[in-house]
């Protein structure tokens, strides 16, 4: 699971990357065909990224709910530190799940914004 938390975080950064790389050369662009061209290819590319990775994404949503539920009713039941020392890993996973929906969040920001600019 870890794994694929780490690689999905990968796929959100490189995406960020292609859309901030793709707006700042833009403007310097002289062919507005070719950077429409590219556009679509770069949106083709996120939403074929996006549906490959749907199903694995709604396992880790499910998994970080469930640890977060289950380390609220831990916390609830007894105070002992060393129950909470071992589920922190757990946690730590859960928090870079909610980091994959908000880079998500902000690509999805993004990609609104950019075709006003080429427009």
């Amino acid at each position: 699971l870890n794994g694929l938390v780490s690689f999905s975080l990968y796929l959100c950064r490189c995406m960020l990357t292609m859309v901030d790389d793709f707006s700042s050369t833009m403007n310097t662009r002289q062919q507005f065909g070719e950077s429409l061209q590219d556009w679509n290819l770069m949106q083709s590319v996120h939403r074929n990224t996006c549906q490959a990775i749907q199903i694995p994404f709604m396992v880790m949503q499910t998994t970080a709910m469930v640890v977060c539920i289950l380390a609220i009713q831990e916390t609830i039941r007894s105070f002992e530190s060393d129950r909470l020392l071992v589920m922190a890993p757990g946690l730590l996973v859960a928090l870079d799940i909610f980091r994959i929906c908000i880079y998500a969040g902000v690509l999805t920001d993004r990609c609104t914004r950019l075709p006003i600019l080429i427009s």
